[in-house]
């Protein structure tokens, strides 16, 4: 390895968290959700994997879908905000959009018709998340009349967007009481509510679909496995006296004599600065703490315990060394933010296949 900074994605745990999900099914299908270059997990190196176990796929925009296109030909719906953007593009290339108002219907109905192509749409609920969707049964009902009288654009799918993510569970029952009155208008389509937490709290709220995104990944119950690791390059080694000052401003100043390693990851590659306070990397199986403000491209750590540290190895980000692993979510807590932020902040970094089962 000659890298600065490397992202391995093992896709045999890819493989495995995808069949876990699968054997929990009955007769409902998934679709991956893999938004964000598959939460910074890379599309190109993650779908080969998830084509053998998915049904479909999930993503934001217009942009993203026809990347993904050229990766399968399982159904994809861009769950986003209605663009037209590539709009035509991708209704030549049958990928499935969502509309949420009677205006984005028109536009579709419009666009279809001018291109004499045949457009399928899902239905976006606003079921009390407040973010996208219809939120009355009115307006439902008027989609409904405009797309019956069209030709070229079939419903294939309503859904919504549950937002009790942090384990509200009553405003979970609200919000799918809510969208079932709207599914109970076009009870022959696919129905779809369910993200990775309510899939596993809530087995009846699965319906038609379930749209698994984190949980791939590795992240939602204990059975699952990381599927991310980061490792970056040491890039210096140099002893420092104590009292001496570490880095940009005045925070950090070692308390003793102190062997410090500096790694070639910083926050313009994806490390949150506010993970210097109490984060780590890994380094022959050992914490070496960071001890000075992050910069751009650059991390100092703390090597005074670790022997045999030498310029070009490697130093851990997240994932394992040997015995010893740091997950997304401990550099979440540690950042005070959630798993999906700190994976989608590493979207940037090349990928490499890991096939191994280990983490």
């Amino acid at each position: 390895m000659n890298k600065e900074i490397i992202k391995f994605i093992n896709t045999n745990n890819l493989l495995l968290n995808a069949k876990y999900f699968k054997q929990l099914c009955n007769k409902e299908k998934i679709y991956a959700v893999v938004k964000s270059n598959a939460y910074g997990h890379s599309l190109k190196h993650c779908i080969p994997t998830l084509n053998n176990i998915v049904d479909g796929y999930a993503v934001a925009s217009n942009l993203e879908a026809l990347k993904l296109k050229k990766l399968t030909e399982k159904p994809i719906v861009v769950i986003g905000a209605f663009s037209t953007i590539k709009l035509k593009k991708c209704i030549e290339n049958n990928i499935q959009i969502s509309i949420k108002s009677r205006f984005e219907a028109l536009k579709i109905i419009k666009i279809s018709n001018l291109l004499n192509f045949f457009c399928k749409v899902h239905i976006i609920v606003n079921s009390g998340m407040n973010r996208l969707g219809v939120s009355k049964l009115r307006e439902l009902k008027q989609i409904l009349h405009l797309i019956e009288k069209n030709k070229y654009v079939q419903i294939v799918g309503i859904f919504s967007h549950i937002g009790g993510s942090d384990s509200n569970s009553n405003r979970t029952q609200e919000q799918f009481k809510k969208f079932l009155k709207f599914r109970n208008l076009i009870p022959n389509i696919p129905a779809h509510i369910v993200n990775t937490e309510n899939f596993l709290k809530y087995p009846e709220m699965r319906l038609d679909i379930s749209r698994i995104g984190i949980g791939l990944y590795g992240f939602g119950c204990n059975e699952l496995l990381p599927v991310m690791t980061i490792k970056a390059k040491i890039i210096n080694i140099l002893n420092v006296k104590k009292d001496s000052f570490i880095g940009y401003g005045t925070n950090f100043k070692v308390n003793k004599n102190s062997k410090l390693a500096v790694v070639s990851i910083g926050y313009a590659n994806g490390l949150m600065r506010t993970y210097a306070k109490k984060g780590y990397f890994l380094i022959n199986d050992k914490k070496a703490k960071i001890c000075a403000n992050i910069c751009m491209n650059m991390t100092i750590v703390d090597i005074s315990n670790i022997e045999k540290v030498k310029i070009g190895d490697y130093a851990t980000i997240l994932g394992t060394d040997n015995k010893k692993s740091i997950s997304a979510k401990f550099i979440a807590k540690c950042c005070k933010t959630i798993e999906y932020e700190i994976l989608t902040n590493f979207s940037s970094i090349p990928t490499t296949i890991k096939t191994s089962s280990k983490y």
